[in-house]
């Protein structure tokens, strides 16, 4: 058995700090040697308390290696976040998360999924967050016409996945974000094939809209969502709706509730509520938490189909004490990095940064254990 040392990531006021102490042994039990984690926009809004999440250590995107007991390690391991017995608990939000070098047997065997061999390592980060774009299309596609017209209201890697995806479905993207220069800088990125950018939606021109965004400027978004979609429209609740809240743009409506009734894929079926909107348009209103196994799966399987076009999602990856500066800086929105998209945190590295890598995939990461 060997002891090792353990670093994390603590959340400290409006910083983060980079802790180090030894409290795991190799060959003591059951433990995950996290790889890559996603800087994920939730994450950000924790870190500016604008969520009240009590994690101490945030990370809930990612990938780990498995060791068994003995300290042989076994494979790679997706994490899915929700736990899908219970929706309050939520890795990184309601429990620590995985901005740590190795974590117990603390997650639950239902809330990991295996890694595909021929996933670049670098993609664990982003299969939970495709995941849960895919669980956005099929709670919105019973509802949509084909060839649908659909409004998303964001610039971050959720709107950019759901507009990915959206354009592989066959649907008019309309991608729509206030400020000027990130719309130039997606354009810039060529992730996107043929969806229009736009500072500002068109009244009754979309089949479908998606909120996409922090809490923050969901409530703006939220009354240009409505205004935008047609009559028997269909508005997904992706991201940015606080507990309790209640929009006049859709009366009587408790949004929050509405993506509490799906949940991380269940059988129930796609769900959703009929609203009047104040306008005195018919729509339906549908949303969700966490994802699925088959989700996180189907997400692989898109991820390494098309690895050079998700690759410019990646726009950078850094180390975790790299990250101790760049995280807090991202949840101030201080832009003197530059604009980015995703942003994932590479443990097992010694550089500050690098670019994405493509070439290397979970069978070697596999292999260099052997």
């Amino acid at each position: 058995m060997t002891t090792i040392e353990n670093r994390a990531l603590l959340r400290t006021g409006s910083g983060l700090h980079l802790r180090r102490n030894t409290t795991h042994t190799l060959g003591a039990g059951p433990l995950r040697r996290i790889l890559r984690v996603g800087v994920c926009g939730t994450d950000l809004q924790i870190q500016r308390r604008v969520r009240p999440d009590q994690a101490a250590i945030l990370g809930h995107e990612g990938i780990a290696l498995r060791f068994d007991d003995d300290g042989t390690a076994r494979c790679c391991e997706i994490f899915n976040p929700v736990d899908p017995h219970n929706q309050d608990v939520i890795l990184g939000h309601s429990y620590d998360g995985i901005l740590q070098d190795f974590i117990a047997d603390t997650v639950p065997s239902r809330c990991v999924v295996p890694a595909w061999g021929n996933l670049p390592v670098d993609f664990g980060a982003l299969v939970e967050p495709a995941a849960t774009a895919l669980y956005a299309w099929e709670l919105m596609r019973p509802h949509l016409p084909p060839k649908a017209s659909v409004a998303i209201f964001g610039g971050g890697c959720a709107a950019l996945l759901m507009a990915i995806l959206g354009e592989d479905l066959g649907y008019r993207i309309r991608l729509i974000h206030p400020r000027g220069e990130r719309l130039d800088f997606i354009a810039d990125l060529g992730v996107l094939e043929s969806a229009e950018l736009a500072d500002f939606p068109r009244p009754d021109s979309a089949d479908g809209a998606v909120i996409c965004l922090p809490r923050e400027a969901a409530w703006q978004a939220i009354e240009q969502a409505t205004w935008t979609l047609t009559v028997g429209g269909v508005l997904d609740l992706f991201g940015g709706v606080p507990t309790r809240l209640c929009h006049p743009a859709v009366p009587h409506i408790p949004l929050a509730a509405v993506r509490r009734m799906n949940v991380c894929g269940k059988a129930q079926g796609p769900r959703h509520i009929d609203a009047i909107a104040s306008t005195g348009k018919q729509l339906r209103i549908t949303g969700h938490r966490g994802t699925s196994p088959a989700q996180l799966h189907a997400a692989q399987q898109r991820l390494i189909a098309a690895p050079a076009r998700f690759g410019k999602v990646v726009t950078q990856v850094i180390s975790l004490p790299e990250a101790a500066s760049v995280i807090p800086a991202m949840a101030r929105r201080d832009r003197g990095r530059g604009e980015n998209v995703k942003i994932v945190v590479d443990l097992v590295m010694h550089q500050r940064s690098r670019p994405v890598d493509l070439a290397t995939t979970v069978a070697d990461q596999l292999q260099d254990q052997r």
